[in-house]
């Protein structure tokens, strides 16, 4: 059911270990933002992912945080509780990258990745061959055509899914009987 995506973050995780990773500061969770939504696809497994938890971690997750607080509802106790299973936004947040300039024939941005991390961006009149920056652009690409490939499968009850899931809504256990089912 996964096995289009699991590629995809495989590619994403090999290339992420060629290159530097960003140093985040002790304790920071900036990138851990409680309004992070998903295609159905990253959803589904990370639900899977939840759903294969300790049923007392999965209740202490839903009583102690709800769908409010200030960071996602996946950071428990200063880390990522499904971190092997994390969506490709927080695999790649924070790592430099570049992407195709709006309404410029050959223009690239290049941006430091993250806004607490030091490196200024700067635009480059050429794409930037050779350097180790993540291609933004391919990665959404090939994330909306895994997501798209993914909704394709689905049997019919999954139809009218919102194009993007809150992370929020994952750990909630009412309105996913038929998915979790499925899952």
């Amino acid at each position: 059911m996964f096995s289009e995506y699991e590629r995809l973050i495989h590619w994403i995780d090999r290339f992420l270990a060629r290159i530097q990773k960003p140093r985040c500061p002790s304790g920071c969770a900036v990138c851990c933002r409680p309004d992070l939504a998903l295609f159905p696809v990253e959803a589904f497994r990370l639900r899977k992912a939840f759903l294969d938890l300790p049923a007392e971690v999965r209740l202490s997750v839903r009583s102690e945080r709800g769908s409010g607080g200030s960071s996602c509802i996946l950071l428990v106790g200063g880390g990522c509780l499904l971190y092997p299973e994390r969506p490709v936004l927080c695999r790649t947040h924070g790592v430099p990258f570049f992407t195709k300039t709006e309404g410029e024939a050959e223009a690239w941005e290049v941006h430091g990745g993250c806004e607490v991390l030091e490196g200024p961006d700067i635009l480059l009149a050429n794409h930037p061959a050779g350097i180790s920056l993540l291609d933004l652009d391919l990665v959404n690409e090939a994330l909306a055509a895994v997501n798209l490939n993914f909704l394709r499968n689905l049997p019919l009850f999954a139809a009218g899914l919102p194009d993007r899931i809150p992370v929020g809504q994952i750990v909630q256990p009412c309105g996913w009987e038929q998915i979790d089912a499925y899952l």
